[in-house]
């Protein structure tokens, strides 16, 4: 081989290492970064495209607020619209539920009577008055015309007539929705706004609500061992007052009732007998002469 041929061989194998060089080069060279880091390159080519698509941003990362005070701020925005879709049609309070009229309380119905009957509670009553004509000859006599109708109408001995001391007056009482009346005074006590029918204690020494003095007088009369009374069919059965709650008319031609205290008549044959059943003569009841025995 020649020296000529030997250089151009050379030459040939310098140029190839040359350009073996240069596209190496330009192969390994970095990508080009984008300006905005936020935006996505295109892909080389469309092979790389189709391996790796674009990733779709999560809605919940999207609508995802920025810090807790957000999440609490729309989480209390929410709550306060469910309740008010929740609470439309509602009524704002009872009083505007029911209208006025329809659903009253009882002092309400009557507030014409303000005060309560204790024995009857569905009875209410107000103060009230009538005026009384006297039935006396002289319908306000006074002391000195008394003293003379005395002196003309005493007789010979000495015993002194009656003087009528009924005179005309306006009475006060209490008249209830049910067309009753009652006096005002220790039998029917106002206390605040109920009138409480009352009868004397023993036991107390005094006027209390008429429902514990039957209790009283049932409590002392289960106690007794005294049968001071018979039996009218059979004078051999001995018996004893028991006491009860009774509902009576206070006149034949009153349409009031009254609580009071009814009796009945328990006897040693283990019944309960009424007062017609009962031995007795025209002072009322017989008594045996050992009521202990």
């Amino acid at each position: 081989m020649s020296i000529k041929k030997y250089k151009r061989k050379l030459a040939l194998c310098v140029a190839a290492l040359f350009w073996a060089g240069c596209d190496s080069d330009s192969s390994s060279a970095p990508e080009a970064t984008p300006d905005n880091p936020g935006e996505i390159s295109p892909l080389s080519n469309s092979s790389e495209a189709e391996e790796a698509p674009v990733p779709l941003p999560n809605s919940s990362e999207e609508t995802a607020p920025s810090s807790s005070s957000e999440m609490e701020t729309a989480h209390s925005s929410e709550s306060s619209e469910i309740l008010s879709s929740s609470s439309e049609g509602l009524p704002e309070s009872s009083s505007e539920a029911e209208p006025s009229g329809e659903t009253e309380s009882s002092s309400s119905v009557n507030s014409d009577y303000p005060y309560t009957l204790s024995t009857f509670p569905n009875v209410h009553c107000k103060d009230s008055s009538y005026f009384h004509k006297s039935w006396c000859p002289s319908s306000k006599p006074s002391l000195k015309q008394s003293i003379a109708d005395m002196e003309a109408d005493m007789p010979l001995y000495g015993v002194v007539q009656p003087v009528c001391q009924d005179y005309d007056r306006t009475v006060n009482v209490y008249t209830c929705d049910n067309g009753c009346t009652y006096s005002p005074g220790a039998f029917n006590l106002l206390q605040g706004d109920t009138i409480f029918q009352q009868e004397y204690s023993n036991i107390d020494k005094k006027y209390i609500p008429i429902q514990k003095k039957i209790a009283q007088d049932s409590a002392q009369a289960e106690a007794s061992t005294s049968y001071p009374y018979m039996l009218a069919s059979d004078t051999t059965v001995h018996c004893k007052t028991m006491y009860k709650t009774k509902i009576a008319k206070t006149v034949p031609s009153s349409l009031c009732d009254t609580y009071s205290e009814g009796y009945y008549f328990r006897c040693k044959d283990g019944n309960n007998y009424e007062w017609e059943e009962m031995l007795r003569n025209e002072n009322g009841l017989i008594e045996r002469e050992n009521p202990d025995e």
